[in-house]
């Protein structure tokens, strides 16, 4: 029997898939069980709605008998009031929650378990809301004796192991899901998204980079990373992204950058946004900084423009973050409009209330991000 119940516990694992093998688990569970009829299924309290996950010694009919009824069965408002109160994990013989002499007299039982023979029945609770009832229930068929102390104290170990299989299966299939959309909607995205590790090798790039980079028109992609064909360019990027991957640089003084990249083609020349992630391990698993390349072909609207729906920012703060973001001083941006650098200081905490940001770093940052594939000219 020891044996048998392992052998189940590591099915129980090993059903696990694209979709997660009910029927396959359960075959194990019931041999490991002295061939109990078992099914896993939920019961939904509001609906009474039962759902058929998987089944083993089970007849199809009587599990369709579970279906909804509009006649009221007291025996089965009994099991449905005292599932909230059942231990989980924990086998309940029916006959605990319904007498014998209530059950066999119920419209239930002549739906689900005369016509089969079915006896000694119960059900385990292995997962419980107010919306949603999991459970595993089990019956002995004709011909087969009651359930032994140690098949019960099998279930209720092999119900802990199914319920952290099922359950760990539940959150694989949402993880990858939840990847899979990610990087679909990444991949509709009309400029290039690259990140780096902290070995600054790249770890992702989504499809318009790739399309950018089979172009070879300035810029590519092979196994050493990221190429610029304009050495200057180059040495600048490589510098931007060698400040933030460097520990020892503090976090203040990395503040990624943009840069034109030159063409081979007469076009117009890309524009690559480097942005750091603070929020990486630094381990060479982690993204260190996220690059967003834009072709001016795909440009779609202003800076101006889009700073003023997002932020709420006016015309001057707009222009302000905009000689920010393409690295002017506050000295420098106040002598090119002819203010006084106090007007250029008032209109910057101004941005920093709208941005709810603190420093100068962190805002630069966040309106790099915001800024991918727009441009930064003040029309269209």
């Amino acid at each position: 029997m020891a044996g048998q119940v392992l052998g189940a516990v590591e099915a129980f694992y090993d059903c696990m898939g694209e979709t997660y093998d009910y029927a396959r688990a359960l075959k194990f569970y019931s041999a490991a069980a002295e061939n109990t009829a078992v099914a896993y299924t939920s019961f939904h309290p509001l609906t009474r709605k039962v759902t058929v996950y998987g089944a083993h010694n089970f007849d199809p009919e009587a599990l369709q008998g579970w279906r909804p009824s509009k006649v009221k069965c007291d025996a089965m408002e009994r099991m449905v009031k005292a599932a909230t109160t059942i231990p989980v994990c924990v086998p309940i013989m029916r006959r605990t929650l319904v007498p014998d002499s209530m059950w066999e007299c119920s419209k239930t039982y002549e739906r689900v378990s005369k016509p089969w023979g079915y006896h000694d029945d119960g059900s385990s609770i292995l997962a419980k809301n107010m919306l949603k009832i999991s459970t595993c229930g089990f019956a002995r068929l004709p011909g087969q004796s009651a359930l032994s102390t140690n098949a019960l104290a099998s279930m209720a170990y092999m119900n802990k192991h199914l319920v952290r299989a099922t359950s760990l299966h539940q959150r694989i299939s949402k993880t990858e899901e939840m990847l899979l959309q990610s990087n679909t909607i990444l991949d509709l995205v009309e400029f290039g998204i690259v990140m780096f590790g902290a070995d600054r090798r790249v770890k992702y790039s989504n499809a318009a980079a790739k399309r950018i980079f089979e172009e070879s028109d300035g810029i590519s992609y092979d196994a050493d990373g990221l190429k610029i064909e304009a050495s200057k360019t180059d040495e600048q990027f490589c510098a931007l992204l060698s400040a933030i991957c460097d520990t020892d640089v503090p976090h203040s003084d990395r503040l990624g950058g943009m840069l034109s990249i030159p063409r081979r083609s007469p076009l117009n020349s890309y524009v690559i946004s480097l942005v750091p992630v603070f929020e990486t391990s630094q381990s060479e698993e982690g993204i260190a900084a996220v690059a967003f390349i834009s072709d001016p072909r795909k440009r779609q609207t202003t800076a101006i423009s889009l700073l003023s729906k997002t932020y709420g920012f006016t015309a001057t703060e707009s222009e302000l973050a905009i000689s920010l973001i393409s690295g002017q001083s506050l000295h420098t941006i106040a002598d090119n409009r002819g203010v006084s650098y106090n007007t250029v200081k008032t209109h910057l905490h101004s941005v920093f209330s709208k941005t709810h940001t603190k420093r100068q770093a962190e805002l630069t940052s966040l309106l790099l991000t915001s800024m991918a594939g727009v441009s930064i000219r003040p029309t269209a």
